[in-house]
């Protein structure tokens, strides 16, 4: 990750006005400096803090500074949103006459633009977080865009801290660790991810894309989960999957089914939850991927307890599900990511009548809130239950 300056600037040790510092505490940038970063995060009074990679300024030897936003761009990865004809980005996902003129921007077709992240909002618009804060009259750099207005390519995935954490050289107790072995991260602060993978203990195990981290200069680490939120996915996850098993409305419970570690008697056609509208066939796409284990079972149970909380949440509309329980085989054929909660039997990919999948994304995202992911595509939306929050956009 790099931050350009864009503005002759004074990069500063706290985020106040220049005139509250001494001299030795600011250092004059000019415009068209760069510098590689290990993280950036949002600080008071619109400023950035950067954590510098390599580079020390004039006489000083510290590594971490304050900026003003609009002084610095910074330069993600490889997601670009182009703009496909001439539109209005705006503050807030409403009709532009509802919205004041520094809440919007006009910007011409053609115009590409490097993204942080992207997110579903609602049927017709995409949040943006742009890497460069400086569009229209407003310092900021997330906005709303049409959907058919733009068009998004690349995927990036970040790690936010929504906490003041420890990252660890391993899974274990901080006072287990020595200095060398943590490194502490401030709430807000956004890192970029080569890849993670969730292991036990509620522990996320995260690479690093640009620069290591900490004392030792590590790439690999490890994070609480429930200190963090993920955005974005894998470049290459674009699951194809479809699922025969719909909604029976008949008096036949179907197969038998041999459930791990469950004793009792169960049926394709049943419940999974008594009385509820979610069948064993449309977890098991149609008896044909028995669960590999009782975690899996229980994986199951939990999810079908969410979908039917989403349908009377939406009112009770009839819901197809797309794709649950994959087995590993059944994962990488259809081109699902090493670490989906598919495999778990808690994710679930759904379609909801009459209701477009980014409108079913937002209305679902605070309500499922860190309880898990969700995630939208133009044809289904997914949601799993891995108990941190994560968010994407599926280009399919």
């Amino acid at each position: 990750m790099k931050a350009k300056v864009k503005n002759d600037t004074l990069f500063k040790s706290q985020p106040v006005l220049s005139s509250e510092l001494q001299d030795s505490d600011k250092v004059f940038v000019p415009s068209g400096s760069e510098y590689e970063l290990k993280f950036f995060a949002e600080a008071a009074e619109h400023h950035l803090r950067l954590e510098l990679a390599n580079a020390t300024l004039a006489d000083q030897t510290g590594f971490t500074w304050y900026v003003a936003q609009s002084d610095i761009d910074l330069e993600g990865g490889s997601v670009t949103a182009t703009v496909l004809q001439d539109t209005i980005f705006k503050q807030q996902p409403v009709l532009a006459s509802d919205l004041t003129d520094a809440e919007k921007a006009f910007v011409t077709a053609g115009t590409e633009l490097e993204l942080l992240s992207y997110t579903a909002a609602g049927s017709d618009y995409l949040k943006l977080t742009l890497v460069d804060a400086q569009l229209g009259n407003i310092d900021s750099n997330v906005w709303f865009a049409s959907t058919e207005a733009i068009k998004i390519a690349g995927q990036q995935i970040m790690l936010k801290a929504v906490t003041d954490t420890v990252l660890k050289a391993k899974p274990s107790l901080s006072s287990q660790l020595s200095a060398a072995e943590k490194a502490f991260v401030s709430k807000q602060t956004t890192l970029a991810l080569q890849s993670y993978d969730e292991i036990e203990g509620n522990y996320l195990k995260i690479t690093l894309a640009d620069t290591p981290l900490g004392d030792s200069d590590r790439f690999t680490w490890y994070a609480f989960a429930p200190d963090v939120e993920v955005e974005g996915t894998e470049p290459h996850n674009q699951p194809q999957d479809s699922n025969p098993a719909g909604q029976v409305q008949t008096s036949d419970r179907g197969e038998l089914l041999n459930l791990p570690g469950f004793h009792g008697t169960y049926y394709s056609n049943d419940p999974i939850i008594a009385g509820g509208y979610f069948t064993w066939a449309q977890a098991t796409h149609g008896s044909t991927r028995i669960p590999a284990s009782m975690d899996v079972v229980y994986g199951m149970i939990h999810i079908a307890e969410a979908l039917e909380e989403i349908r009377v949440l939406l009112g009770n509309p009839p819901i197809e599900i797309v794709s649950w329980y994959r087995d590993p085989a059944t994962n990488l054929r259809v081109g699902g990511t090493k670490s989906s909660r598919h495999l778990t039997g808690d994710g679930v990919n759904f379609v909801v009548e009459g209701i477009h999948p980014h409108e079913v994304y937002a209305k679902l995202d605070n309500w499922w809130g860190a309880r898990g992911g969700l995630a939208s595509a133009s044809e289904f939306t997914h949601i799993d239950a891995r108990g941190y929050r994560a968010r994407w956009a599926y280009q399919l």
